[in-house]
């Protein structure tokens, strides 16, 4: 299906330019529409009667916010014009980006930076990959990403959450101009000897996409650093990757790779579980 929709969310956050530009190059190569959502934050209410004083907090909040939007509107249509819908909704950025995403095909959002506090910042990237039933795109908190899915590195491990993210990518997999099916195994061979990346290159030579298979195997490393060094090796703009095919508790107790590349990302990356 084409992609046609895309949601990008627009914080103050320094590094929110580049993500709006990666949406809108995304957008104008695909022929989408682009809507940039801004979360307008509720200020916790107090459990006990308000005095002039919390009335005082409250206008004073509702000011910050209003101001946090409007900066953050201008900055969006400092990007693009007149092109494009804004919109701004009350609630978690988190829970706002949630509720947009299922009326869009693909959407952008920041790597989650822990000193961000103001209202109407970033959403939380792994709660939007779990409960949107949508593909997220995360952009890094560093750097300019002025192509995006020109040289690809799908990340295939066989799982539900790999084949979900191959499909929801393959508006992007079949303009690329290279793609390359990763497999990556522990220790140093695979006794069995099978690529199981091959057959996932038949199928998408199939739906005309430009790609090959490859079999690493990590050695000492973990999964997410050789995806990583893998990703800066080939000079690819873009990495496909299923995520949190364990449950995501065991990711946070005992780490994952979906983990380690929300934390340690240093190119795109384009999520679905």
């Amino acid at each position: 299906m084409p992609l046609k929709d895309i949601l990008v969310h627009v914080d103050n956050s320094g590094h929110c330019k580049a993500r709006i530009d990666t949406a809108h190059d995304l957008a104008r190569a695909h022929g989408a529409h682009l809507t940039g959502f801004f979360a307008r934050v509720r200020m916790a209410r107090p459990t006990y009667v308000g005095a002039e004083l919390d009335l005082g907090i409250q206008r004073r909040f509702t000011q910050v916010v209003e101001e946090e939007e409007r900066k953050a509107q201008q900055l969006f249509r400092g990007r693009l014009g007149d092109s494009g819908t804004w919109c701004a909704v009350k609630g978690d950025p988190s829970e706002v980006a949630v509720r947009l995403a299922r009326y869009s095909g693909l959407v952008v959002i920041g790597q989650q930076n822990p000193e961000i506090q103001a209202p109407g910042g970033e959403a939380v990237p792994d709660r939007l990959i779990l409960s949107a039933g949508r593909p997220v795109l995360v952009v890094p908190g560093g750097g300019q990403f002025p192509t995006i899915g020109r040289c690809v590195i799908v990340a295939w491990d066989g799982s539900r959450a790999s084949s979900r993210a191959v499909h929801d990518a393959m508006p992007l997999l079949i303009r690329a101009g290279e793609v390359t099916v990763v497999s990556v195994y522990p220790g140093g061979s695979r006794e069995d000897g099978e690529e199981p990346g091959a057959r996932l290159a038949d199928h998408l030579l199939r739906h005309g996409v430009n790609v090959r298979a490859r079999t690493v195997y990590a050695g000492e490393l973990s999964v997410g650093d050789v995806l990583i060094s893998r990703t800066a090796k080939d000079g690819a703009d873009l990495l496909v990757m299923g995520a949190y095919g364990h449950p995501r508790w065991k990711e946070l107790v005992l780490g994952g790779t979906t983990r380690h590349m929300l934390d340690h990302m240093t190119t795109p990356v384009f999520m679905s579980h």
